[in-house]
């Protein structure tokens, strides 16, 4: 899976971006089972500060959006830690790729047609 990581009103440190990698590319593992092709798989993430004026401290999103056949997939998570909202938007987006593969073939199929021909 291809991550492509873009910051708002934040500036990605090595650690965090090396903690990120590390949870999101856990997620990969669910993507193999099911597609012979996961590497051309792209996920899409944001992580940021939402505004600058929170006095209570930093609160830190954490948006995360895959693209599979016939869905998008999409995923966030606010909290007040960077590295909570990592892990909590890392299970979220497990739960929607369980949900989407465990969903019958069909109805797959119906959503990949609608996607097309709208």
């Amino acid at each position: 899976m291809k991550l492509i990581i873009k910051t708002t009103n934040f500036t990605l440190t090595p650690d965090i971006k090396e903690y990120l990698e590390k949870k999101i590319q856990s997620v990969d593992k669910f993507l193999k089972k099911k597609n012979s092709d996961s590497d051309s798989i792209e996920a899409r993430i944001e992580i940021g500060l939402p505004s600058q004026h929170h006095h209570s401290g930093n609160i830190y999103y954490v948006e995360i959006n895959i693209s599979l056949p016939g869905r998008l997939i999409r995923s966030t998570s606010q909290k007040d830690d960077i590295k909570t909202a990592i892990v909590d938007v890392k299970k979220k987006i497990q739960r929607e790729i369980k949900k989407y593969y465990h969903q019958p073939i069909s109805q797959r199929i119906r959503n990949w047609f609608k996607k097309v021909n709208n």
